[in-house]
């Protein structure tokens, strides 16, 4: 009667370290799924920062051409009036005439200078959204790289509880 109770608590014993096993099995394809799903996240997000890192590269070389236009169109109008203010000294009878062309040339200078305002302005308004963006993307990083960190030590605890079974079977 003792061996009896003693082999059906032995069968019940290996019945439950067997549904052990089996959830133990499933809890660790649930978590490889999700390691799977993180790492592809963690992928996305990285395509899309080197993206965000292109388009800012893009932004940069675009601002540099643009100051380089104004600044050429800035050089030439400072170099305009300067010729139209020594030829109205040398020649009175053009007075009226250079003057005009003056303030046409000096209306020039500051609508692009104006213009290089307003560049600079939205240059610093995109800088300052795409580093909005990139520390965005920095901290969705981190916290993927540490729930990937805690799924590594789930499923190594899942698979030394694994071994413990096993022996524990065996």
């Amino acid at each position: 009667r003792d061996a009896s109770a003693l082999a059906q608590r032995h069968a019940n014993t290996v019945d439950g370290l067997q549904s052990d096993k089996r959830a133990l099995e499933s809890r660790t394809q649930e978590l490889q799924r999700s390691q799977e799903e993180t790492a592809n996240r963690l992928k996305a997000l990285q395509e899309e920062h080197r993206k965000l890192q292109q388009q800012q590269e893009e932004a940069k070389r675009h601002f540099a051409a643009l100051q380089q236009d104004l600044e050429i169109k800035l050089g030439k109008a400072a170099v305009q009036v300067s010729q139209l203010q020594r030829e109205k000294e040398q020649e009175a009878k053009l007075a009226v005439a250079q003057s005009r062309r003056a303030e046409q040339l000096e209306s020039e200078l500051q609508q692009a200078s104006n213009e290089r305002g307003a560049l600079l302005a939205q240059l610093e308004r995109l800088r300052r959204e795409q580093q909005e963006q990139l520390l965005q993307q920095q901290r969705a990083l981190s916290t993927v790289g540490g729930a990937t960190q805690q799924y590594h030590h789930q499923i190594k605890q899942t698979q030394e509880l694994l071994k413990v079974v096993q022996t524990q079977k065996a």
